[in-house]
């Protein structure tokens, strides 16, 4: 079997997202926008579905074990978490944090190979 990178990574992610001491609890509610009939947009909508999960947020520690690439400065305020490949999450969508609620602002799949090893997500605080 040939060495995959991208597995390995996951694994090493997922072993994070069962360290009490590095994971938070988030949750995640659907935010939906509906079109008025003008054709523009009407106040957002929010959906009853949310979704209870962890997430690992990201910290000098976790760039540098995880190898990970640095952007540049996050502004005050916003938050750069990492959440399973597989968890359901989207732009539209806003994510209770520490009992904050941020805005999904950008989602980077981290993808090495064809290994999904986890979704980069960037929040804004919501004003």
């Amino acid at each position: 079997m040939a060495y995959n990178h991208g597995e390995r990574l996951r694994r090493q992610f997922d072993r994070y997202l069962n360290q009490k001491s590095i994971r938070n609890s988030i949750t995640i509610v659907a935010r939906t926008r509906t079109a008025d009939d003008y054709g523009g947009y009407e106040g957002d909508s929010y959906s009853s579905s949310s979704n209870s999960t962890y997430c690992i947020p990201v910290t000098e520690y976790v760039q540098t074990r995880m190898g990970m690439v640095k952007y540049a400065e996050l502004k005050e305020g916003d938050l750069r978490i990492l959440v399973r490949g597989d968890e359901s999450i989207d732009e539209n969508d806003t994510v209770t944090f520490n009992s904050l609620t941020y805005l999904v602002r950008e989602i980077k799949p981290v993808i090495i190979g064809d290994i999904t090893v986890c979704q980069d997500v960037f929040l804004a605080r919501e004003v």
